[in-house]
């Protein structure tokens, strides 16, 4: 009976959530890092697959450059292809 008793409580604490928790306050240097364009992240990219990957590590303000020439590329491949007529010929 007792055991019965203690394994019932032991669910209900293990199922019950946390009554005091709270997310930490944000702290200034946080923002102050979002902000560095002088701080330097390095991530992995994905070259072609999982197996081929390279680690790249750059300021925040390279990595803008960086994904502003891809956003470039994409809406380069993305517009309609000019066709010149050659000798009289089209597209």
């Amino acid at each position: 009976m007792i055991r019965r008793s203690l394994i019932a409580l032991l669910m209900a604490a293990a199922l019950a959530p946390p009554a005091f928790a709270q997310e930490p306050p944000p702290t200034s240097s946080a923002k102050k890092s979002a902000a560095d364009p002088n701080e330097r992240i390095c991530e992995n990219l994905f070259i072609g697959s999982r197996v081929r990957m390279r680690r790249f590590c750059g300021t925040r303000a390279e990595w803008q450059a960086l994904r502003q020439a891809d956003r470039q590329n994409v809406e380069k491949m993305q517009r309609p292809m000019q066709c010149n007529t050659i000798m009289g010929k089209s597209c």
